[in-house]
């Protein structure tokens, strides 16, 4: 099984959907792709997989409601894949893994258009904002179309627990493998901007 996160995590970088189609065409049919596709809805531009699924390649895609959907606090989330795909999955499922509550939310939530659009657009504006005062401080960062940023600092930690006594919340990557990078996750114009105007007095 070879796993694929696109838009990846944490870093915020993701493939095209022409570079996808190549995998999936190029791997051998006794190899899984999995696709983490948890922050795909951010993306300019999708990547519809339909197609290889219905042609039985050996592709899965998961995806979850809970980023644009708004729905993290009930675990729920779903995969595509070939019927025969599926099918093996479906022997190691555990039982009533989800619940009924979580199962008709989802439902709903995958009928609800404008709160989709209205989150989608709200998280660009706030990209933009956040990005636009990085480059005004001058701070090496990796830009994309998820929901955060990588920004490098001298000192991870103690920008993070600065900010934090702040009460500004960012994350430390460095468990992840990259050193002298914090996480920033973008939120409402208000809270953009008290990081904006916090994290200056803590690098």
């Amino acid at each position: 099984m070879v796993c694929l996160a696109s838009p990846n995590n944490p870093t915020p970088l993701h493939n095209s959907p022409d570079e996808i189609r190549a995998m999936i065409a190029a791997i051998p049919d006794h190899v899984v792709l999995c696709l983490d596709a948890a922050y795909t809805e951010y993306l300019d531009e999708q990547p519809d997989l339909v197609p290889e699924i219905l042609q039985n390649r050996p592709v899965i895609v998961l995806r979850t409601f809970s980023k644009v959907y708004g729905l993290a606090g009930l675990r729920v989330g779903y995969g595509m894949g070939s019927p025969a795909l599926i099918s093996l999955l479906q022997r190691t499922r555990q039982p009533f893994n989800v619940s009924t509550l979580a199962q008709k939310a989802a439902l709903a939530a995958l009928d609800d258009h404008a709160f989709v659009e209205r989150s989608i657009n709200l998280n660009r504006a706030g990209l933009a904002q956040v990005k636009e005062g990085l480059v005004k401080l001058g701070l090496d960062t990796v830009f994309g179309q998820t929901n955060f940023y990588l920004v490098k600092v001298s000192d991870p930690a103690k920008t993070c627990d600065a900010l934090l006594n702040q009460g500004v919340i960012v994350r430390s990557v460095a468990p992840s493998g990259l050193k002298g990078m914090i996480r920033v996750s973008v939120g409402t114009r208000e809270e953009n901007q008290r990081f904006l105007d916090t994290l200056p007095t803590c690098i």
